[in-house]
């Protein structure tokens, strides 16, 4: 710090936007790779609308999440990146999904709707005509 302050300040709010998208970065790849070291996906989060999902032919992991549900870990591909897609066992899109994979379905299209505790997932298969 100069003996003012002044030039520090100024210097660092001019770098601040560029030093948090770099650390964003950073922090983004260090766990990519922790997660790849581990043999690990990062989870997927669907945005409102529609994305196409690529199932990959894995058993799904299961595990208690941390509310307590019991959920299957999908390994799904969107956009040609590699996720985890956590789906509650005790849910109809958990059936609607084992059903189409049971099928030899691989690709779908989901189609999110709503917020929080709101949120509806439907999906759209080539194999229902839709």
């Amino acid at each position: 710090m100069s003996k003012k302050g002044k030039a520090v300040v100024d210097t660092q709010a001019t770098q601040t936007p560029d030093w948090y998208a770099e650390e964003r970065k950073r922090i983004e790849e260090e766990r990519r790779k922790n997660l790849e070291e581990k043999g690990l996906y990062p989870y997927l989060k669907l945005q409102e609308g529609i994305t196409t999902v690529e199932f990959i032919p894995e058993i799904p992991r299961k595990r208690t999440n941390n509310f307590g549900k019991d959920v299957a870990d999908f390994h799904v591909r969107v956009d040609g990146q590699d996720f985890l897609w956590s789906v509650n066992v005790n849910t109809t899109l958990y059936r609607q999904i084992i059903d189409l994979i049971a099928n030899g379905t691989k690709v779908v299209k989901v189609i999110r709707a709503g917020q929080g505790k709101m949120t509806r997932y439907s999906l759209q298969s080539r194999d229902w005509g839709v």
